[in-house]
């Protein structure tokens, strides 16, 4: 997505040719993972765009990528195949993911896969288009005034519809008002 402004919160992607066309696919140099504000900036100066995480690609593509990223990922979830329909897959999986080191799959797997796959890594640019990444309720706030929707104030509302006062939101609002 191209972005309208520098956001920390973003993951970004910066391709081989900023000048390209906005329907041309081009390769990607690098996947960046929430960078602070001032390399945000640069990123969206050398024309990186935000990673909406919209990704298309093999199964196979995928697969032999965190095989060769992250192998002790991969060798963990070879013990879930001969499981998978048996009496015990419940168990087994439990005990795979009990044992599963964290992984970060922006951080640990897109920001190496450049270096590791380029010839398979293409972007292509969306312009134009209002995007937001709705992970953080601030996002989900200034999403909204963005698109000029104003919400019923219903800190103040003595009584709201029933369907707006069952919601857990509605709840939370009150809450913090009384």
């Amino acid at each position: 997505m191209e972005p309208n402004e520098p956001e920390p919160e973003y993951g970004y992607i910066l391709p081989e040719d900023a000048a390209a066309g906005p329907s041309e696919a081009r390769r990607i140099v690098r996947f960046v993972w929430k960078p602070d504000g001032g390399t945000a900036r640069r990123l969206i100066v050398h024309g990186a765009l935000w990673n909406t995480l919209v990704m298309v690609f093999r199964t196979k593509t995928l697969l032999g990528v965190v095989r060769g990223l992250a192998a002790e990922i991969y060798r963990s979830f070879e013990r879930l195949l001969p499981a998978i329909g048996a009496h015990a897959e419940a168990e087994v999986m439990e005990a795979v993911y009990q044992k599963l080191p964290p992984l970060n799959f922006l951080k640990g797997l897109l920001e190496a896969l450049p270096q590791a796959r380029r010839v398979a890594l293409f972007v292509l640019s969306v312009r134009g288009v209002f995007w937001s990444d709705c992970g953080l309720p601030r996002n989900v706030q200034s999403a909204l005034m963005k698109t000029g929707y104003q919400p019923p104030d219903y800190e103040t509302e003595q009584n709201p519809p029933a369907h707006v006062a069952r919601q857990p939101i509605f709840s939370k609002l009150v809450r913090k008002t009384q």
